[in-house]
């Protein structure tokens, strides 16, 4: 295994081995070259010990045929590129499926060692260009939500608080389902409560606490999801986050009896951060995760896969300790287990608050010039996920 030439990494697969060794090789010198003699195998090897840059597979195999194995490459490890090579006589039949598998590029045998290197190289250097483009775009991404979530903080510390459980459970839940891209739902769920910038705080506190909420109130909090929509959709490639956020209040429309992965990708994300945000409530009142859960499959508002999916993830953690700190003692993890006032009784930071350097600098400065009830009660060795109000 690896052995060959430092470059890019290369799977070969072909069910006839003399054709293996061949095209080892024709690459070794370029490339680092492994070799499979099944699609079973060769998934297996992705699975076991990639990442690789280029899969290089003969059309013609048992199991299942080339088209449908680079098919499969494709929908699980998309970084991978992906090169077809058929016989003369296969050339007809095979054209029509090389759209599906999203081939790179299809060769016929006996190809000549240039024409083979040339293609495996130019594929290489298009997936790592795709890596580069991926990672400055989660770079970046992860920056920018970073940046919304702290502006959310200031406005409502509990907005960011709920925030910050709705997403823990959506990636769990994300995970448990096996949704393709998780990555997506966790985003939708990070950015679903950033319209709440524009609600006003006594409603923002009023959900924080659990407490109902009259007409006119539920009207201008429910009007947060179209105000998230509206900035998420101005950043490119995330329309269906956007759309995620913009439905989490929807009542769904798809098929409840359905694998949820078989869903369209922009309902599943509303669904789960809809799920996700009455879970968060009914904890947010009191209810062991049990009972609440319970009262979700009482209502009939949900999914039963969802539901069932509920069943198996963490809301909380035992591992946390409450401590009282002094302001200046105060750092990022920590988490309220009080309100923190001024000296003249006015509430700075909500009980069930994460503190985050910037929070933690907001109420130093407060300490400092305006002066708060210390010392504070706060738990520590808890992830935002833990507090239940």
């Amino acid at each position: 295994m690896r052995e060959g030439a430092p470059g890019p990494r290369v799977l070969c697969v072909d069910d006839e081995p003399e054709l293996l060794k061949g095209l080892k090789l024709q690459l070794r010198k370029v490339a680092r070259v492994e070799l499979a003699e099944r699609a079973s195998a060769a998934l297996s090897a992705l699975d076991e010990d990639g990442p690789f840059d280029v899969v290089v597979s003969d059309m013609r195999m048992p199991e299942m045929d080339g088209a449908q194995f680079l098919s499969e490459v494709r929908t699980r490890w998309p970084m991978t590129e992906r090169i077809l090579l058929t016989g003369q006589a296969d050339v007809e039949s095979t054209a029509a499926a090389v759209n599906q598998g999203g081939i790179v590029r299809m060769l016929t045998k006996p190809c000549p060692k240039e024409v083979l290197v040339d293609a495996v190289l130019s594929a290489a250097e298009t997936a790592r260009l795709r890596r580069v483009e991926h990672e400055l775009l989660e770079g970046t991404l992860r920056g920018a939500l970073g940046i919304l979530g702290q502006i959310l903080g200031l406005v409502s510390p509990p907005a960011l608080q709920r925030t910050s459980r709705i997403e823990s459970i959506v990636r769990q839940l994300a995970t448990a389902l096996e949704l393709e891209e998780p990555w997506r739902y966790q985003v939708a769920a990070a950015l679903s409560q950033v319209g709440c910038v524009a609600v006003p705080i006594d409603i923002l506190d009023r959900i924080a606490l659990g407490k109902d909420l009259d007409e006119t109130q539920r009207d201008a909090f429910e009007r947060h999801p179209g105000i998230a929509f509206d900035l998420v959709t101005r950043i490119p490639r995330l329309e269906d986050v956007a759309e995620m956020i913009r439905d989490q209040l929807e009542a769904t429309d798809v098929d409840p009896d359905a694998d949820p992965s078989s869903w369209p990708p922009a309902r599943t994300g509303a669904e789960l951060i809809r799920i996700a945000t009455a879970l968060d409530r009914l904890l947010s009142r009191g209810d062991t995760a049990p009972v609440a859960i319970g009262r979700l499959r009482n209502r009939k508002e949900h999914p039963e896969a969802l539901l069932d999916a509920l069943e198996g993830i963490e809301l909380a953690d035992e591992d946390r300790t409450r401590i009282c700190v002094a302001a200046g003692d105060l750092s990022a993890g920590m988490i309220l287990d009080e309100d923190v006032r001024s000296r003249d009784g006015v509430i700075v930071a909500a009980r069930g608050t994460e503190i985050t350097a910037m929070i933690a600098h907001r109420l130093r400065n407060f300490a400092a010039n305006t002066g708060l009830i210390e010392p504070i009660a706060v738990w520590v060795g808890a992830t935002a996920d833990d507090d239940e109000d």
